[in-house]
């Protein structure tokens, strides 16, 4: 089972405040501040959430625009914090894509196993907890096997 989002933000206007309320369903990211006021040189503060609750140690990448078919695709990677919480300075005016997925990945070992058990491995706030594959998601508790989440959205950095 998967549950996937993408979002575009497009502002006309002044941003509509509740258009970045989390909608409490899947894996999403929010900016905790106007998209459309985003510039090169300057950091964007975001929280990712897991079913309405704060996502602590979730990787994120960010990917800049135009590096399609190329063998560098210049990703940087953030990891949320304790709150969710998660920056970029965004190097130069342009599109960006962010994206992640939840649970993370397995990476097999020499044996081709993956580690962490079962599922592959559980997220390090789930083991923190004592769960497989969980995280800090509230009391639905850990993913069950064969669960994912992934979230991708597209930002405009203005060049000035």
């Amino acid at each position: 089972h998967m549950l996937s989002r993408y979002e575009t933000w497009v502002t006309v206007g002044a941003a509509t405040p509740d258009a970045l309320k989390p909608a409490g369903q899947g894996l999403e990211i929010v900016p905790l501040g106007d998209p459309s006021a985003y510039a090169a040189g300057e950091a964007a503060s975001f929280r990712a959430y897991l079913d309405g609750k704060p996502l602590a140690g979730l990787t994120v990448q960010v990917i800049p625009g135009g590096v399609r078919y190329r063998g560098d695709m210049q990703e940087t990677d953030a990891t949320t914090d304790a709150r969710g919480e998660f920056s970029v300075t965004w190097p130069i005016g342009q599109m960006y894509w962010i994206g992640a997925s939840y649970p993370p990945r397995p990476q097999g070992g020499e044996d081709g196993k993956a580690p962490g058990g079962q599922n592959g491995g559980a997220h390090p706030a789930a083991q923190a907890q004592g769960g497989e594959g969980g995280g800090p998601h509230g009391p639905r508790g850990p993913v069950e096997p064969g669960q994912r989440y992934a979230y991708a959205g597209t930002f405009e950095v203005m060049p000035f």
